[in-house]
């Protein structure tokens, strides 16, 4: 569709994607990767934030809208990820809190509620 539409597509390949594999391995090679993109930081106290990175022309496979397959060469943009780990570690620390949270409370509001007897126990299981 990209190439049908002359559109560009921004994404994290799949690691089950050859191509990736084949980029990977293409990129471990390279000494060093030349600067794309220096942005400031969104405040004042945030550091610049720098992207690394290369262009990269691989024939790949591709799949027409019409069905048919065919070897084309397609443009990549193969960009250092270690920019994007701090912010990933940051959603998951945040996404970790937030589900501890909702455990404690769920652990707490259990424990808070007291059982007569065995059917009340085994209704408030099926609850």
């Amino acid at each position: 569709m990209c190439l049908e539409h002359p559109i560009n597509l921004v994404t994290a390949v799949p690691r089950t994607c050859a191509i990736r594999q084949a980029l990977e391995a293409w990129g471990r090679q390279q000494p060093a990767v030349p600067l794309l993109v220096a942005q400031p930081g969104r405040t004042q106290a945030e550091e610049v934030r720098c992207w690394h990175g290369q262009s990269v022309r691989r024939q790949g496979e591709v799949e027409y809208s019409d069905g048919r397959g065919a070897l084309e060469e397609v443009r990549f943009v193969v960009v250092h990820a270690s920019q994007l780990a701090h912010q990933q570690t940051q959603t998951y620390a945040s996404g970790q809190a937030k589900e501890a949270e909702a455990v404690a409370d769920h652990v707490t509001r259990v424990q808070a509620r007291w059982l007569a007897c065995l059917p009340d126990a085994e209704a408030a299981v099926a609850e």
